[in-house]
């Protein structure tokens, strides 16, 4: 390890002097900003490096130094994750872009059988955090990390309280058992391309454009399911599949066309939101186009209806009769002039209410397109969602002209 770390942080010296040296002769200004950028990420790696073997030695003294518990007491620190480390960073991108094997001794293990390395853990920190960041649905739900195939209790009965005379008892409630709701595991597979170009850039450079790449694409993959249909047998269940549509179907508003899309439409919709669901966590969710839309709308007194303000951290709040407006992007169709069947384009609902499971047991495999040198990566982690209450949920549905 020691040697390893020596020769990474000679190699960088190295570098770090050939960079020099070209910026000293450079008269590009293009060309010595990028150095720069360059000479920034390669001292920061080299520092990263001489850290982890001043750590190192200091344990190796330690450990060769006459057994004194006092004097160690409360100083040992807990062992950095071998897939933390930067020697597993390093090697971790050089088998993504180089198809360089990860060494034995470095190889995190593995609970999914198509995966031939794990994503490092700080990795999958930015890439959780970064989806947190740029999703407009997944802040939202709740979110789990049941084991797969455990049953969770979902209890729906409550009790109720009556008023009695003196001495007078009252009716049990009893409580059966609650139901419960059991969650899979789906796979997401994510598939990045690299260019023989990229394959040859600095750590904090790789890493970037990895978790960029990666979360973008995952978290687009899962809210698309959150809002749909889907049944849940190939992917998370989404909140307008109810699989007792036929005997206690979801509240809904029906409109044909744009001219059914009046102020009565709206409050027939909030008039069919049960009121112990009436709260600040219900809000509406439509695609920016239908919302639109509802900007010219005007009350009875000849106020608009929807509004658009910028709140005390300057983000834009879209409020409808006032309640938070989600936009959906393209996860929703907007309203349209006519459609061919009856389509769900927009809904009142509280998202809490969904709960997304997921196992961020991220790994990656690595191969090489021959024809264009370019490294193709693909990235799976493992994801289940299901509705845990729906009596939130009021549609609004644009029908099918008769």
């Amino acid at each position: 390890m020691k040697v390893y770390l020596q020769n990474l942080i000679n190699q960088k010296e190295t570098r770090l002097n050939e960079i020099r040296s070209i910026v000293a002769k450079s008269s590009d200004v293009e060309e010595v900003r990028r150095l720069s950028a360059e000479m920034e990420s390669v001292q920061k790696e080299m520092n990263e490096a001489k850290e982890q073997l001043s750590k190192l030695e200091q344990n190796e003294s330690r450990s060769s130094a006459p057994l004194n518990p006092l004097a160690t007491y409360g100083e040992r620190k807990a062992e950095e994750p071998k897939d933390t480390s930067i020697e597993y960073r390093v090697a971790f991108a050089n088998y993504v872009a180089k198809r360089t094997p990860i060494p034995a001794e470095l190889r995190a293990t593995t609970t999914t059988s198509n995966v031939e390395a794990m994503i490092p853990e700080n990795l999958v920190n930015r890439i959780i955090e970064q989806v947190e960041a740029i999703g407009m649905i997944l802040p939202l739900v709740t979110k789990t990390n049941f084991a797969v195939g455990q049953r969770i209790p979902v209890d729906g009965i409550k009790p109720t309280a009556t008023w009695v005379d003196e001495g007078a008892g009252s009716t049990a409630i009893k409580k059966t058992a609650p139901t419960s709701i059991t969650f899979s595991a789906f796979k997401l597979r994510c598939e990045v391309r690299y260019t023989q170009e990229v394959s040859v850039q600095t750590l904090p450079a790789f890493e970037a454009l990895f978790v960029k790449q990666v979360s973008e694409a995952m978290t687009k993959a899962i809210e698309s399911k959150i809002l749909s249909d889907s049944d849940g047998t190939s992917a998370p269940t989404g909140i307008f599949y109810n699989p007792n549509e036929s005997t206690n179907p979801d509240a809904s508003v029906k409109i044909t066309d744009s001219t059914d899309l009046t102020y009565a439409t709206l409050l027939l919709m909030e008039a069919r939101l049960p009121q112990q669901y009436d709260s600040n966590n219900v809000k509406w969710l439509m695609s920016k186009t239908t919302f639109i839309q509802f900007l010219s709308m005007l009350d009875d007194n000849g106020q608009p209806v929807a509004r658009v303000t910028q709140g005390l951290t300057g983000k834009l709040e879209r409020v409808l009769l006032g309640r938070e407006v989600v936009l959906t992007g393209d996860y929703l169709p907007s309203l349209a002039q006519s459609v061919t069947k009856d389509t769900t384009i927009g809904c009142l609902f509280d998202l809490s209410e969904y709960t997304l499971n997921t196992s961020y047991d991220l790994g990656v495999q690595s191969t090489v397109d021959w024809d264009t040198e370019d490294h193709k990566t693909k990235a799976v982690m493992s994801v289940d969602g299901k509705v845990i209450q729906r009596g939130s949920l009021v549609k609004l549905i644009q029908k099918k002209a008769s």
